[in-house]
């Protein structure tokens, strides 16, 4: 539970704490940093709600952490289309 709660905090923290790119390059690499962070503690996460599942007696909590990793990324791939599609119409 303690890994789906930080694939929430620490990736966003990370981009806040970080100083503003100067350049497009600078910038993408933040974002290909995010999404690595958020994955490894997504992987790692999952992998210990797996093992809990399969091994623990009551498997409540490892079911939560992985609606939380699953909201996680459905909603940053929802953001990401949503801001592709606001880019793409011209404003008036």
């Amino acid at each position: 539970m303690v890994l789906a709660l930080a694939t929430w905090i620490v990736p966003p923290l990370v981009l806040a704490v970080t100083p503003k790119q100067k350049s497009s390059l600078a910038a993408v690499g933040s974002v290909i940093g995010f999404v690595v962070q958020a994955a490894c503690l997504s992987v790692a996460g999952i992998s210990l709600a797996l093992v809990s599942l399969i091994f623990g007696q009551g498997g409540n909590r490892a079911l939560v952490a992985l609606a939380v990793i699953a909201a996680f990324w459905v909603l940053s791939i929802a953001l990401l289309l949503y801001a592709a599609r606001r880019r793409r119409t011209p404003q008036v």
